[in-house]
């Protein structure tokens, strides 16, 4: 996860996927029941990127590529934290989590901004 990070800060291009990322697929690997392939995650796979089309204003789909940048970084996390992904997010077991760090202004965080180190 901290190599995925490190990619990001430094302006990798992201390609939206269908199913695991670079993130989750090695939790997925690691864990006997992978929560990622419960029937519900593709559902809020989908309704998280409607809602990610509709606040950046053009449709994306899988197979799409961009940079995370820190302008979107910064846009994407204050959404979050304003509510606008609770409804993709319904029912995730990591939504507590992602809550918090939200509420803690994403503090301690790997995918910091350019300036700063990992």
């Amino acid at each position: 996860m901290t190599a995925t990070a490190g990619r990001l800060v430094a302006g990798a291009t992201v390609e939206i996927v269908e199913g695991p990322d670079d993130i989750c697929e090695p939790l997925c690997r690691s864990e006997q029941n992978p929560h990622c392939h419960e029937t519900t995650v593709p559902e809020r796979d989908r309704r998280a990127l409607s809602l990610v089309t509709s606040l950046l204003g053009r449709r994306l789909a899988h197979g799409d590529r961009f940079v995370f940048d820190d302008q979107l970084r910064t846009r994407l996390r204050a959404a979050y934290r304003d509510g606008a992904f609770e409804q993709a997010c319904t029912l995730c077991e990591w939504q507590s989590l992602c809550r918090e760090i939200a509420a803690g202004g994403y503090q301690d965080t790997l995918f910091r901004s350019s300036g700063e180190d990992i």
